[in-house]
C-alpha cells in the first residue's frame, strides 16, 4: 500500500502549475504616419519585432532580422505593393517612406507590413 501511495504522489507532482515552455516573443507591429493621405503623398511606415522566428524556448541560436518585408496598401478588392523594408539586426525595427499610388479612392484602406496587424488609414482627395 505504501508503494502505491508513493507512485501516486510522484505522478501527481508533474501535473501542477510550474514553468512552461510556451513562447513569449512579441509579434510584429506596424505604424503609419500620417494616417490620412492622398494619392501622391508620402507616408512613413515603421515596424518593430520583425524577426524570422521565436527562439525563446531553449532551442538555441539567435533570431535573425526579416529582410524584404512587403509593404502593401489594400482598398476594397485592390492591392498595391508600395515597397519593402529590411529590419535592423540589432532591434528588429524597420522604417521606410512610401508614396500613395494613383488610383486610390477616398475612404478607408489598410496598410499591411509583413505579418503585422493591418493599419487602418484614410485616403482623401486633394
Amino acid at each position: 500500500m505504501r508503494a502505491a501511495a508513493w507512485v501516486t504522489v510522484v505522478l501527481l507532482a508533474g501535473c501542477g502549475p510550474g514553468p512552461t515552455s510556451a513562447a513569449s516573443c512579441a509579434g510584429p507591429t506596424a505604424s503609419v504616419s500620417p494616417r490620412t493621405a492622398a494619392a501622391g503623398d508620402e507616408v512613413r511606415v515603421a515596424g518593430r519585432y520583425f524577426t524570422d522566428g521565436c527562439r525563446d524556448t531553449g532551442q538555441g541560436g539567435r533570431d535573425a532580422a526579416e529582410q524584404d518585408v512587403p509593404v502593401v496598401l489594400e482598398q476594397g478588392g485592390a492591392t498595391w505593393r508600395l515597397g519593402s523594408a529590411d529590419a535592423t539586426p540589432d532591434g528588429f525595427d524597420l522604417r521606410v517612406t512610401v508614396t500613395v499610388p494613383a488610383g486610390v479612392r477616398p475612404g478607408p484602406a489598410h496598410v499591411r507590413v509583413g505579418g503585422a496587424r493591418p493599419v487602418r488609414v484614410t485616403l482623401v482627395d486633394r
